[in-house]
């Protein structure tokens, strides 16, 4: 039985029910979070439990869109249940002598189980953490994930005493008592028929406290501040600020009434705790000092919790054999910006094209995400931004683009390709290819070349061309394409480099075509951008566009970064590959704000983007000091000394001599000479516990 099976089935049961994320094939919540505060039980609609409905066709809708998503069941009246959730040994210690009839018991996959029974339907029943030590209550306001969902553990949520064939039987009178007590004070909190910008924020952190002291934990309060926002907030606040909103008063501890008393100020604290948050939050946008990473460390967070790019990367992860996340990214971002084209650039008039190239070792399989798009494209019929998968030549290019011009070329090793352009005896058409391609990176207005015979040639002229590059390589064919002057050159500092490693196989993907409520929403987004009009013109019509808004703080954090990269000093000569970083930067802040249906760039984008972008350029910079070489003799030294920095714990000279085979013994001695009396290595004797010492090569230049 499949997800949406078992969803349908608790529906009849008269159990209303509610999607929500699942734990995904790296272990992670598929909210895209590492730091998800409740990984695989949060819901995925907007409005959480609110929407939570017995209603076929809901259910049918929400599963087509997301077909792993783990399955919920609201407790209370409305589905006719309550439950005891008791939380793993210590929660077992708690019940110990006490009544507990008959029940529906499922086990959760945590090491915790859940005793279901019927609501008793002549009073309210609220749900409420800690009634005894690690066993919790469901009632109103609450739900419990059901199978077949997925647990953090690795386990699954089964039933042990299924529901299919009886009805619940009667909770015990000792739990409905202890119910009835913790049934907390009706709120003091004013309920508004609107809260204006300016107090939305302390209005949904007072509710979110009192939820939070009457037993609510953060699944179920989460659900409820989502409805009272987009019902009362005028506009409601971005959905990231009020899950930060529920992670902070999460945290507080639950009190008993006596307790309650000594904290009666606990909103005002609640409000100035937010206030920190947005205090700390906006200077961390202001603070430049993190610049230059040393080592290529990826970012934690790479993708939007939500919007488009998040629903085309989730389709790529869920039907990759090997996913590869940050090549997953890429790909979802080059599309989305070919989407957006010539109609938005940056407040400061850049557009948001990207040249993203992935680097992944062969058969870590790069060409999942490439394909993922192109069969995107076709089911959406947007043919017409798709470029070809080979560009031969500058001609070429131009004929293209002077047709449509608005393109995404996602190009397979395109490190090979680079090796051609780059030659030092190249044809003249492929270093014209290469010129080119760095000129419509941001040409405002391409005119084209002047030829003898202007009557049968005339110049293409491309008002604002708009080209998106995906490309993926090898990491070895793609820095064979490089030399020491290629950081100076303009192209590479165009370019966005994200490395991706192979992970283990995924044996639960879903089928590979594009699902319908993915091409809905593609377009959708690309109506919104483009309405019914502008999308065939050609390279000689003036596009329509507009500037996305961006708000002073992030404006001047991104002034302020972009004056630490100027007053950087940088080592190798790699001064020019940190030339573009700020307006990559604001590129991709926008594009992942846009997808999101924002109207102006928002600070968890924008911070985001930095990273990524930070990231990027030390994956090129790192690769070009350990790989790129001019001639033989320097490549060969500069393999030997990366097989030494690898070894974080240091090299013995039989195990150098083992990996380097290839190396005449006076070519190595040679180049261990060299590094030796560099400084870049040293030389050291470990005990081996025998009668000789163990000699150790270790890494000394970082």
């Amino acid at each position: 039985m499949t997800n949406l099976d078992y969803a349908l089935r608790y529906a009849g049961l008269g159990w209303k029910v509610l999607p929500c994320y699942e734990i995904n094939n790296l272990g992670l919540c598929s909210c895209g979070r590492v730091d998800c505060h409740s990984p695989g039980k949060h819901p995925r609609t907007r409005h959480g439990l609110t929407e939570a409905t017995i209603d076929t066709n809901i259910i049918e809708m929400w599963w087509q869109q997301w077909p792993n998503a783990n399955v919920a069941v609201a407790t209370g009246a409305g589905s006719g249940i309550i439950a005891i959730d008791i939380d793993g040994p210590e929660g077992e210690k708690s019940l110990e002598g006490k009544d507990l009839p008959p029940a529906f018991e499922q086990l959760t996959g945590g090491g915790g189980r859940h005793l279901v029974y019927a609501h008793p339907g002549n009073c309210t029943l609220k749900s409420g953490a800690g009634l005894l030590h690690k066993v919790d209550s469901r009632a109103e306001g609450g739900y419990i994930m059901v199978q077949p969902s997925n647990h953090k553990s690795g386990d699954f949520y089964e039933w042990k005493t299924p529901p299919w064939d009886d009805y619940p039987t009667c909770a015990p009178d000792w739990w409905l008592d202890l119910l009835v007590e913790r049934k907390p004070k009706p709120s003091s909190i004013h309920a508004p028929s609107q809260v204006q910008e300016g107090g939305r924020n302390n209005y949904l952190a007072q509710f979110a406290g009192k939820l939070r002291r009457s037993g609510h934990e953060y699944d179920e309060m989460l659900s409820i501040i989502q409805y009272h926002n987009a019902k009362t907030c005028k506009p409601p606040l971005e959905e990231d600020e009020v899950e930060r909103i529920c992670r902070s008063i999460a945290g507080y501890a639950i009190f008993t009434p006596e307790e309650e008393e000594l904290i009666a100020r606990g909103d005002k604290i609640a409000k100035i705790l937010i206030d920190n948050m947005e205090k700390e939050r906006l200077e961390a946008l202001r603070n430049p000092k993190k610049v230059v990473l040393k080592k290529p460390v990826p970012p934690k967070d790479f993708i939007p919790s939500s919007g488009l790019i998040r629903e085309v990367y989730d389709w790529i992860i869920n039907t990759s054999r090997y996913p590869l996340p940050y090549l997953a990214m890429a790909a979802s971002v080059s599309f989305v910006s070919t989407l957006i084209g010539r109609k938005v650039k940056t407040h400061t008039g850049i557009r948001p094209n990207v040249y993203m190239i992935g680097l992944a070792d062969s058969g870590s399989g790069k060409d999942h995400a490439r394909g993922c798009i192109s069969s995107l494209i076709t089911a959406c019929g947007l043919n017409h931004i798709m470029g070809g998968s080979k560009i031969a030549s500058g001609a070429g290019l131009v004929a293209a683009v002077e047709e449509s011009p608005v393109k995404l070329y996602q190009l397979d090793e395109i490190g090979l390709m680079l090796q051609v352009l780059f030659d030092r005896n190249a044809g003249g058409h492929k270093k014209e290819l290469a010129e080119l391609m760095m000129e419509l990176f941001t040409t405002k207005e391409y005119k084209g070349t002047d030829y003898a015979d202007r009557k049968l040639k005339k110049p293409a002229i491309i008002i604002e061309p708009f080209i998106s590059i995906y490309g993926t390589s090898t990491p070895s064919e793609f820095y064979k394409a490089l030399q020491s002057g290629s950081s100076s050159s303009g192209f590479l500092n165009r370019m966005l480099f994200i490395a991706d490693e192979k992970r283990e196989k995924c044996r639960d993907r879903i089928p590979d075509a594009p699902p319908a409520t993915l091409i809905e929403s593609v377009k959708n987004f690309y109506k919104s951008i483009h309405g019914e009009l502008d999308s065939n013109l050609t390279g000689s019509h003036l596009p329509v566009s507009y500037r996305f808004s961006c708000p002073t703080d992030i404006d001047d954090s991104w002034n302020d970064f972009e004056d630490a990269l100027a007053a950087q000093e940088y080592d190798y000569g790699m001064k020019d590959i940190y030339s573009r970083v700020p307006a990559h930067v604001m590129k991709l802040a926008t594009i992942f704000s846009l997808s999101r249906g924002s109207t102006y760039v928002q600070h968890d984008d924008y911070a985001m983007a930095r990273e990524i972008v930070i990231w990027s350029t030390a994956v090129i910079v790192e690769g070009m000091i350990q790989h790129v070489a001019d001639n033989e003799t320097e490549r060969k030294a500069k393999k030997v000394a990366s097989i030494i920095r690898l070894a974080v714990h240091g090299i013995t000279r039989s195990e150098i001599i083992h990996k380097t085979r290839w190396l005449q013994k006076f070519e190595r001695d040679q180049i261990l000479q060299d590094l030796l009396d560099s400084g870049k290595i040293s030389v050291l004797q470990e005990d081996s516990g025998g009668p000789k010492p163990i000699t150790k090569i270790f890494w000394e230049d970082d």
